[in-house]
Parts: C-alpha cells; structure tokens; sequence
C-alpha cells in the first residue's frame, strides 16, 4: 500500500463460524481519500487461492500428504530449480537449491522463493515474468508451471 500498488486490504480469519480475528487497512475510495471500514462492500479477488488452501490443508488432515512434502513430487521441473544470487544482475547469476519447495512453502509460509511478478516492477525476475510470458492468460497452467520451472528462485525456499 505504502508503495501504492494497492488501494486497500482486509482479511477475516473465522474458526467453527466465528469471528476470531479480522482487520482492514487502506482506502475504499482513492479519489475521495475515503479510509476502509469493515462494513464497506466491494469485489474481492484472488479467492481461488482460499478455496485451495482450504482444500489443500484438508487433504492434508486426511493423510494424503504431508506439508513438508517438496512440490516436486507432483511438478518434476521443480526439482531442477536454481535459485539468483544475491544482487544478481543475469538470470544465469544463481546458486543450487538448498531445499525444495514445500507445500508449506507455497502454502503458509509463503517463502517458495517464487515471485508474483507484479510487486517489484522494474526487477530481474519481473522483466524476465513479463518477457516469457508467465502470467499471460491464453497459457494453460502447465504451461505457466513449465516457465517458472525454467526460471531461478528469487531466494532460496524458507528464506525470503
């Protein structure tokens, strides 16, 4: 917000149907400089990442893999993954893997090493996002697995 690439944020955290914890930061109008309030209604993005971690996690709570396990074992291209250097100016500047990837890595920590490729306009990775296309909407998610898998970590997983 601060850098001024979002507006506002809220988020609500409920256990058994209620309520343990919530807050909202930021404007619900930029024009008017109206601040956010909990009862303002607006769209809400990126849900699809709550519906999976839910069912992600409850997979989990049933034995079908444990949180520790790397993601590898499901996207064999990440198992080859290489990670930038500190200060890197190439994206052939990289060091190896130290750990893979883990689902709690991508999950509840988010510390994968991965970056969204729109908070640090103007970085190696970013450019290199943009000029593959990573994001684009016409490639399939294999595709865009694919890419990734071919691109260095920003920072080793667990770190950054």
């Amino acid at each position: 917000m601060d850098a001024q690439r979002l507006a506002s944020v809220s988020a609500a955290t409920m256990r058994h149907g209620e309520l343990i914890d919530s807050f909202c930061t930021g404007l619900a109008n930029i024009e008017g400089g109206e601040t956010l309030r909990s009862d303002h209604i607006y769209r809400a993005f990126s849900n699809t990442k709550l519906f999976t971690t839910v069912l992600v996690l409850l997979l989990a709570d049933q034995g079908c893999f444990a949180l520790a396990d790397p993601i590898k074992q499901w996207l064999p291209g990440f198992g080859k993954l290489r990670v930038l250097r500190p200060g890197a100016e190439a994206l052939d500047d990289t060091e190896p893997l130290q750990r893979d990837i883990s689902i709690r890595h991508l999950l509840i920590t988010h510390q994968s090493g991965l970056s969204h490729g729109v908070f640090d306009p103007g970085s190696l990775i970013y450019n290199a996002y943009h000029a593959r296309s990573v994001r684009s909407v016409q490639s399939t998610l294999a595709e865009q697995m694919d890419l990734l898998a071919d691109l260095p970590l920003c920072w080793q997983p667990g770190e950054g």
